[in-house]
């Protein structure tokens, strides 16, 4: 299921185009699309369908694979909030072909009171 709504941004900082999921360039400046596939690693985002736009970044595009539309942007997140089983990823990231990393974490609950991480 493709969601229509949910486009690629052009990482190109003077472009910003949106662009359809299966173009290979910008259509307007001609720069490659990055398309940055992650893996959502809390069970919360089980309750979500497949094609939901999550954070009006992320589109949910199969169980707990993730398309960031805005590959272009940093992510949103402060990492000054990082929880306890977090911490051993980022000691690790000398291992980052072997290990997985944290990319973002998300909001998914009302009032903010649980996070999901990319």
């Amino acid at each position: 299921m493709q969601n229509d709504a949910a486009t690629l941004q052009c990482p190109n900082d003077f472009c910003k185009a949106s662009n359809c999921q299966t173009n290979k360039f910008c259509q307007l400046c001609d720069t490659p699309l990055i398309k940055r596939y992650l893996w959502a690693a809390r069970e919360e985002i089980e309750a979500y369908q497949v094609g939901t736009l999550i954070a009006d970044r992320y589109l949910l595009k199969s169980n707990r694979i993730l398309l960031d539309t805005k590959p272009g942007l940093l992510p949103g997140t402060s990492f000054s909030e990082i929880s306890d089983p977090i911490k051993p990823y980022l000691r690790l990231v000398s291992y980052r072909l072997q290990v997985p990393q944290v990319y973002d974490l998300v909001p998914l609950e009302k009032g903010g009171a649980r996070k999901s991480c990319f």
